[in-house]
């Protein structure tokens, strides 16, 4: 789904620290197009058919990587020396990524250049380290053109999820927190701040498109009591007000519970919110039933469900999951591969050429990203005894997903 999030692993330490991506080696000079389960790609972030970024998930072994030729090779432009605690790897353009890192203190590399050169960074320009610290984290970061962007950091515990919204009008050189107010904060004694808090074990989602429109839609999973409805809060004024809308559920799902993954905002008027709907088993599995989607054409006023639907087959990982536009739409699931270009009106099933279901190897695809209606990627693995060192595959598409073509990894030092 646009914006994407390419994260790298947090794990939580007993002394509560969250430290990411890998340990950090420097490589040779001499090194060049290693091959293997030892090196794989675990992250892409494509922005046409040609140019983007990736990072390698071995452990001992992290990469930044950017292609200029769409995958074909990649160009090792690693800043080094790195420290060991690697948080966040954030692409945010074509030519822009950062890196965020801990070493007694955080500090950020940027990149404007594609990797050539990187420099000291301060996101948030004069504001104090613990904001500073926000961008440590699950990172997403949306451009809407050439200066105006928006960034979203998100952080989970004890079933709440706290997301917070920074926007950049300098093409993201700084960043400032967004003023916003969340549900009950619209007391004139309550000062505006950045952050929305939701439940995080509920189903529950949120987005926000600067600078006024923020919509929460709410799941069923809490008390796992299908309501027939999808429940939304949506404000129109920077949360300054806010409005209850429930949007009925097609009869044949009425009886079933809702995960809502999170609207997506083509424009200041234009969204498509996606919702899973299924049913709890009596061994607390879900059945999934359908995803189905609501569109709203006066940002987020008003919704209307679209006709078309994906029957099962479709999990809960956004990661296989790519809006491009009101129009574009991609999802993989159950080996298939599922297409709309006229919003959700009707989808087209597409068997690959290649298992995404890896069925031989118990794996599957890690993540699909689309540039556009033809051009596309896909990360897949296959699970081996010798988790987590599993293998890998880069496949690249240029028919909108009908054949792939697995790209070897062919790697080359920066000059």
């Amino acid at each position: 789904m646009k914006p994407k999030l390419i994260l790298c692993l947090a794990l939580v330490l007993s002394g509560g620290l969250f430290v990411g991506c890998a340990v950090v080696k420097e490589h040779s000079a001499s090194m060049s197009n290693p091959t293997g389960a030892e090196n794989f790609i675990s992250d892409i972030q494509m922005f046409d058919a040609s140019n983007g970024w990736a990072q390698t998930g071995n452990p001992d072994d992290f990469q930044v990587l950017h292609t200029t030729d769409g995958g074909q090779t990649w160009a090792d432009v690693t800043p080094h020396p790195l420290p060991d605690k690697v948080w966040n790897c954030k692409f945010a353009k074509a030519q822009m990524a950062w890196i965020s890192c801990y070493d007694k203190q955080a500090f950020w590399l940027l990149t404007t250049n594609g990797g050539k050169s990187w420099s000291p960074w301060k996101p948030l320009g004069a504001f104090d380290n613990d904001i500073h610290n926000y961008f440590l984290g699950d990172t997403e970061c949306r451009f809407f053109n050439s200066k105006d962007g928006l960034a979203t950091t998100l952080n989970v515990g004890a079933c709440q999820a706290v997301y917070d919204f920074f926007e950049t009008h300098d093409g993201g050189m700084t960043w400032k927190p967004a003023s916003l107010l969340q549900p009950g904060d619209s007391s004139a004694n309550v000062t505006p701040g950045s952050t929305i808090q939701i439940s995080d074990c509920d189903g529950s989602s949120v987005s926000y498109y600067p600078p006024r429109s923020i919509v929460i839609a709410n799941g069923d999973l809490a008390d796992e009591t299908p309501k027939g409805v999808v429940r939304l809060s949506v404000s129109t004024d920077a949360g300054k007000s806010w409005r209850d809308l429930s949007l009925p559920l097609p009869d044949k799902y009425r009886d079933e519970l809702v995960d809502s993954w999170s609207p997506y905002f083509s424009d200041a008027n234009n969204a498509l919110l996606p919702v899973r709907v299924f049913r709890q088993s009596t061994n607390d599995s879900q059945t999934c039933s359908a995803t189905i989607f609501y569109a709203t054409t006066d940002g987020g006023e008003t919704w209307t469900p679209k006709p078309g639907s994906i029957e099962c087959d479709i999990g809960g990982n956004e990661r296989q999951f790519d809006i491009l536009s009101a129009r574009d739409i991609f999802i993989c699931g159950g080996g298939n591969l599922y297409v709309t270009h006229d919003g959700a009106q009707s989808w087209r099933r597409i068997k690959p050429n290649i298992d995404f279901d890896r069925t031989s190897t118990h794996g599957g695809v890690s993540q699909i990203d689309f540039v556009d209606a033809t051009h596309g990627w896909a990360v897949l693995y296959d699970t081996f005894k010798d988790f987590p060192h599993d293998k890998y595959f880069l496949c690249k598409t240029s028919d909108g997903g009908k054949t792939w073509t697995e790209l070897p990894l062919k790697i080359f030092k920066q000059p």
